[in-house]
């Protein structure tokens, strides 16, 4: 039925969008905050004990209700599965703003595209040309794919509902508990981000460590959707670059794919957007446009169906294995009698 819940997601966000997704972001994001006040002394086991309290916890209760209802009523372990995956998963995080930001740049509406790109990534775009919005922006879409999309696939295929929602609960705290402590561990000065302490530190560590399995899957994809010899020689050697840059392997891979030059800043959160001192480059070929930014959402879709029709597969083949089971359990019982 994992199948099913992914499709299923898929389809129903492209046709009706639910404003609750926004709400449970935005109650999550205060709620970690106020549980970062409560716990944060500046110590490493506190952020331990935060990270348990607000995402192993209900990951592991998920598993339990999930596994309980799988074995007594699988129609509700489905809507668990479904209702879990509608808040953890989807495309419409970051698609609306990618179709709107190419539009902007299709029409030559420079300021509007500025504006967009300042608002999707939080950071001052005032300074950056055609060229450089449209990089910013399929770099960015390429990060989010990876988070909202297919590293929930990912965890949701391995563990169920309790996975994606183990994912994204640790994406979300990385993002805030995570960053406060690269900023400290960064040196950034002024940045209102940093946290002096070691409370982030266990939070960063982890999600590296669940997102490091998906982030390579996800560069294999691209690389297999678009142009895979320049996909993995920008996988082999532009790696490393910078310590403060998510998912270079989906980045590099992705830029690869599309034969495009992205040139992305190295500390995204904290260094102002358009700093040659502070950007480095992904990919190789041409530079970024519109037509790049419409190869790269081909790009995506072509990699989402190639996963999908894998997962069918895999579910076909274990479906007819079942079967093959049951059917020699049932000869076996019938030459008994």
């Amino acid at each position: 039925m994992s199948l099913f819940a992914i499709v299923l997601v898929l389809l129903l966000e492209q046709f009706h969008a639910i404003p609750a997704r926004r709400l449970a972001r935005a109650w999550f994001i205060d709620l970690s905050a106020k549980l970062k006040q409560r716990f944060n002394d500046g110590e490493y086991q506190q952020g331990v004990l935060a990270w348990l309290l607000l995402a192993a916890l209900p990951s592991i209760c998920v598993l339990i209700a999930s596994t309980v209802l799988w074995w007594n009523s699988p129609w509700w372990a489905f809507a668990l599965s479904f209702g879990v995956l509608y808040f953890t998963m989807g495309l419409r995080h970051f698609g609306n703003q990618f179709t709107a930001l190419l539009h902007a740049l299709q029409f030559a509406e420079i300021e509007r595209a500025r504006s967009l790109l300042a608002e999707w990534t939080e950071q001052s775009a005032d300074r950056l040309t055609p060229t450089e919005v449209a990089g910013q922006a399929i770099a960015r879409g390429l990060s989010d794919t990876h988070q909202y999309l297919f590293a929930p696939i990912f965890w949701f295929v391995v563990l169920g509902p309790a996975g994606a929602l183990m994912y994204r609960v640790a994406q979300l705290l990385d993002a805030s508990w995570g960053q406060s402590w690269r900023a400290n561990r960064g040196g950034v000065q002024g940045s209102l981000d940093a946290d002096p302490g070691r409370f982030g530190e266990f939070t960063h560590q982890t999600f590296f460590v669940i997102d490091w399995i998906p982030a390579r899957l996800t560069g294999a994809a691209l690389a297999l959707a678009g142009d895979f010899e320049d996909a993995a020689q920008c996988w082999r050697t532009q790696l490393g670059q910078s310590p403060t840059i998510y998912q270079e392997i989906v980045l590099a891979a992705g830029a690869g794919a599309l034969s495009v030059r992205l040139n992305v800043p190295t500390a995204t959160a904290f260094a102002p957007v358009g700093d040659e001192a502070s950007v480095v480059e992904f990919g190789l070929g041409d530079e970024p446009d519109s037509n790049v930014m419409q190869r790269a959402a081909a790009l995506v879709w072509r990699t989402l169906l190639f996963i999908l029709v894998l997962l069918a597969v895999i579910w076909l083949s274990t479906f007819h294995k079942f079967l093959i089971f049951f059917r020699r359990k049932a000869c076996r019982k019938k030459e008994k009698l």
